[in-house]
């Protein structure tokens, strides 16, 4: 690991000179960027000191040190262009969709073309948020670590995502900038459909049957009998955020159709948060209903939720969801309206 020249006890103003030579960002080609560390501005000063002695007085002897401090800094600026362009594009990591104002903590593995060692940052501006992410280099594989958050409901266009890194030797940080774009749609918060039980109720999972089907992520309103505390122990989730909730096989017997319509229109005393909410319900219905026969209708959007690819297309379609007054589609029975009461 290189020095930090505050370890060496500088002066002040020599620390802020520093601190500014590390702000400068130098374009080095088209999409990429280099600027030095603490540690590698010594190494540059020490370059071109060596450099200047050997011009002034001619000594070989200088000549050959300035050309071996030459060499190492261009094998660094050469070797982490190569740990870069071995990153995926950014637009390849198909981010998952979210959900607004809930935290997803993403974790995937990449195949990198070339095997490496190192630390690379990943910043993705969107709108007017940042996506900050980690990637981990060992060996042929790029481990993506970070926790995506939104607090608006939307579709995002993602683009000039930043991929920097101080590898190998932490004295230059190099950064390219990727211009693939790509979307990433981020649903309404989930509404769940039924109030926890009282106080002494029989709990809701025994109450459904006692054949346990999957898991699912918790959301407000939720049973706690539900919730799968033996995992929350294990990985020391605080944040209800990231619970899981147990379904079991009747769990879904409070929603008695298969079929759901949602008015898009919003009547004059309703607002944006009303909108929300019901497209909350409309998302918390389709959770619970995904994999099983039936249809969703979305204003004039009909989809089936029996097919994973349809249901894929309903969720972009809620991201991307505006108030509509042109009515329904025809094909659901159960209609979710605003229209004559809140929803």
């Amino acid at each position: 690991m290189a020095y930090d020249p505050a370890d060496l006890r500088l002066p002040g103003w020599l620390l802020r000179l520093f601190d500014a030579l590390i702000r400068v960002h130098v374009p080095l080609a088209p999409g990429w960027r280099i600027a030095m560390t603490r540690s590698g501005v010594m190494v540059v000063l020490a370059m071109l000191g060596v450099w200047a002695a050997a011009l002034y007085s001619g000594n070989n002897l200088l000549y050959l040190c300035g050309a071996m401090l030459t060499g190492l800094v261009a094998a660094v600026v050469l070797q982490g262009a190569a740990l870069l362009r071995s990153i995926p594009a950014p637009a390849d990591m198909a981010l998952p969709v979210l959900e607004a104002g809930q935290v997803h903590v993403l974790r995937k593995h990449f195949p990198l073309t070339a095997g490496a060692a190192a630390m690379v940052d990943i910043s993705w501006p969107f709108g007017d948020g940042r996506f900050d992410l980690q990637g981990r280099c060992s060996g042929n594989r790029v481990l993506i670590s970070g926790r995506l958050r939104t607090d608006r409901r939307g579709v995002f266009a993602l683009e000039k995502a930043c991929l920097s890194s101080e590898a190998p030797l932490g004295l230059l940080k190099l950064s390219k900038y990727s211009a693939s774009a790509c979307n990433v749609y981020v649903l309404p918060a989930a509404v769940p459909w039924q109030a926890e039980p009282a106080a002494g109720a029989q709990d809701a999972a025994l109450r459904d049957g006692d054949e346990w089907r999957d898991l699912r992520a918790y959301v407000p309103g939720d049973a706690l009998a539900r919730v799968h505390w033996r995992k929350v122990a294990a990985h020391a989730q605080v944040n209800s955020r990231d619970w899981s909730v147990k379904r079991f096989a009747t769990d879904q017997s409070a929603l008695k159709s298969a079929h759901l319509c949602v008015d898009l229109t919003l009547p004059e005393q309703a607002d944006a948060s009303d909108f929300e909410r019901l497209l909350g319900k409309a998302w918390y219905w389709l959770q619970q209903q995904r994999g099983r026969p039936g249809s969703f209708a979305l204003g004039q959007q009909l989809f089936d939720t029996g097919e994973d690819e349809q249901v894929v297309s309903a969720m972009r379609a809620l991201a991307a969801c505006r108030p509509d007054n042109r009515g329904v589609a025809d094909g659901a029975s159960m209609l979710l309206s605003l229209v004559g009461s809140r929803a």
